[in-house]
């Protein structure tokens, strides 16, 4: 399975061991010039990511945190590896 372009540059900006806001990584990823319903593109493209990733022999994960209510939701990019 191969990851799209968009998906390889969130890939990019994520990083690892330590974990990120979906708010985080709107900055991280789309810099001051955000669409309007930035939020619910990168929650979508990280679910899909997050499914690619463990159908891959890829040794990475991303991990979700719980769900937190209005709260940005939060993930972990871990190396399989490592653990």
């Amino acid at each position: 399975m191969k990851l799209s372009t968009n998906q390889a540059a969130l890939l990019a900006v994520i990083p690892e061991g330590r974990e990120v806001t979906s708010t985080e990584l709107i900055k991280l990823r789309y810099g001051r010039k955000k669409p309007f319903n930035a939020r619910s593109i990168i929650n979508v493209e990280m679910r899909i990511l997050m499914r690619k990733l463990e159908h891959m022999e890829d040794g990475r994960r991303i991990i979700k945190g719980p769900r937190r209510g209005p709260h940005p939701t939060t993930f972990l990019l871990v190396n399989q590896e490592d653990r």
